[in-house]
């Protein structure tokens, strides 16, 4: 129940703050997409493309190394916390030559823009700050940071965005804007603990021992998550990226939901890996379970509300966005699935499979990318990622089952898929009756069967009517 009561403690306080960062990037789409129109808007996508693969690159997997070492680091905490910070410094140096290069050959007319986010790659690389919040039981720092954030990006862009069109302004004030939130994650983490700058080469070896193959994997999911946005820019027009990167943007809201999960998870299951590895595979198996009932019928709705969606937001120029969008949802179920495995497997130490089934699935998608694009324009762009997520998610659990043991109950999971088949034919058979039934009243049905069925595990159950807030620590 404690590790329950850490779990929903620490993912309510990082939720805020990733929320009002997400919802500040998202305002600031949406508005360049209606104010500026899709050339400049996809120019803009791509731009932020470029960033966020530096920006991986630049991370290489220390993030998630960070929460595992300080959770069961008992002794020598301050000299640790100096060496990460260190190598994480140095790695940012070493990665800005290479995008500054490769800025220059990929996109000349951009170059200006791409190399000033490129050489301000410090500052966008900062985000890495939650897990040490959360194991010093100060999860509301990370939040404190982000609305900084939030803020200085939402005034300072809008102003640009409503007055000017500037890209490079732009790119800018989101340099500011992460320069302001490193401030202060900084001055934070502080408080909790004073970095102890003695270069320990053992401590960094330590480090990269487990960060380098999830760097190294991590540099192939970027690779194979954006490279529709490059290979659409090359074949097709900036107007193709802008009407993908539409659809795409609610995948990163997935995603953003997925690691605003997943993240406080992972100290905690590393604790429990130094246990029963039985208590282990039964929890996971009931997040699983419940993983499914919430994110299943997200997927299976989207093809009934899409449309009006994208209208809402974009406008009517990216009508065709929508199409993307019904592929893309299932995709953002499957990352969901990825994340929490790949959280599993971090926890108890195995990593080394994600080098060669990311190196397979970024192949996999330039060549999909490059044969479907050309023909099937964004379409097959989306397409391309549902079938290397389909790919990555299938390795990931084949090696839990392999490490772990059996995590689905299947009766468990028949009982989860029979509801949603149900929900999904009844709006089918709604799908002509006005919005709020078609979609709402299935809905309503599917939220009742599963109270009815029993369809969460009662473990799970238990952690929602039994749960009292208290101060939790990470033992």
């Amino acid at each position: 129940m404690e590790k329950a009561a850490t779990y929903f403690l620490n993912l309510f306080a990082q939720s805020a703050g990733r929320i009002c960062t997400f919802g500040a990037n998202l305002f600031i789409f949406i508005l360049i997409a209606r104010m500026w129109g899709t050339e400049l808007f996809g120019q803009y996508s791509y731009i932020l493309t470029f960033l966020g693969v530096i920006t991986a690159i630049a991370d290489f997997g220390m993030t998630s190394v960070l929460g595992k070492d300080l959770a069961q680091v008992t002794d020598g905490k301050a000299n640790y916390w100096g060496n990460y910070l260190f190598l994480r410094s140095m790695v940012c140096l070493v990665v800005i030559v290479p995008s500054v290069i490769a800025a220059y050959y990929i996109r000349q007319d951009l170059f200006i823009i791409l190399m000033a986010g490129s050489l301000a790659l410090p500052f966008l690389a900062s985000r890495f700050f939650e897990p040490f919040f959360q194991v010093y039981q100060q999860p509301w720092h990370s939040s404190y940071a982000s609305v900084g954030y939030a803020l200085a990006y939402l005034l300072l862009s809008c102003t640009v965005v409503l007055y000017t069109k500037d890209l490079l302004m732009l790119v800018v004030v989101y340099i500011l804007a992460n320069s302001i939130y490193l401030a202060m994650a900084m001055y934070l983490a502080y408080t909790s603990e004073k970095p102890r700058f003695e270069i320990e080469w053992t401590t960094i070896k330590d480090i990269l021992k487990l960060a380098v193959p999830l760097g190294v994997s991590s540099l192939f999911t970027i690779v194979s998550s954006k490279a529709a946005i490059f290979i659409l820019a090359a074949m097709k027009s900036d107007h193709e990226v802008a009407i993908f990167n539409a659809a795409y943007k609610f995948l990163d809201l997935g995603a953003m939901l997925a690691v605003m999960l997943v993240s406080p998870i992972v100290p905690i299951l590393s604790t429990m890996a130094m246990g029963k590895r039985e208590n282990l595979r039964d929890n996971f198996a009931d997040i699983m379970e419940i993983i499914s009932i919430f994110a299943l019928p997200v997927a299976i709705v989207c093809p009934f509300i899409s449309q009006m969606l994208i209208e809402l937001l974009y406008g009517n120029a990216f009508q065709e966005s929508a199409m993307a969008l019904n592929i893309l949802a299932w995709v953002g179920v499957l990352v969901l699935y990825s994340l929490f495995t790949e959280a599993l497997a971090i926890s108890i130490g195995v990593v080394n499979f994600a080098l060669w089934s990311t190196a397979i699935a970024a192949v996999m998608n330039i060549l999909l990318n490059y044969f479907l694009i050309p023909r099937y324009s964004f379409i097959g762009s989306a397409w391309a990622a549902l079938i290397c997520e389909i790919f990555l998610s299938g390795v990931t659990i084949v090696v839990i089952l392999k490490h772990v043991g059996n995590i689905f109950r299947w009766r468990s999971w028949a009982k989860i898929i029979i509801l949603n088949l149900a929900m999904f034919l009844l709006l089918g058979l709604t799908g002509k009756v006005a919005i709020p039934f078609a979609w709402g009243g299935p809905l309503v049905f599917y939220i009742l069967s599963v109270i009815l069925f029993k369809a969460i595990p009662p473990k799970a159950s238990g952690y929602f009517t039994k749960w009292r807030f208290r101060t939790p620590s990470v033992q």
